[in-house]
């Protein structure tokens, strides 16, 4: 919805915006407990990498509906979990 309705209406714009700010922020603080836990390399952003996430997601759902392949999706979903585990 963000990449084809987000430019037709402003309210609507906005409303999108908040969901995605609100996804970033959940996963800023999930990567920043798996960093004071221990649990992943403290040497990152936590806010650049999940912007990284989710610009990897959107990519990955852009890519399946370009070429209308489920496997798109799941072949990049699969690297970006590979890369989330190497953190």
């Amino acid at each position: 919805m963000i990449q084809e309705l987000s430019f037709i209406d402003d309210d609507f714009a906005i409303a999108l915006q908040n969901v995605y700010k609100r996804w970033h922020e959940v996963l800023k603080r999930a990567l920043e407990d798996a960093q004071s836990a221990g649990e992943c390399s403290a040497d990152f952003n936590s806010g650049d990498e999940a912007l990284f996430i989710i610009s990897s997601i959107e990519g990955s759902i852009s890519s399946a509906k370009v070429f209308q392949d489920l496997s798109y999706y799941e072949r990049s979903t699969r690297g970006l979990i590979s890369y989330i585990k190497a953190l």
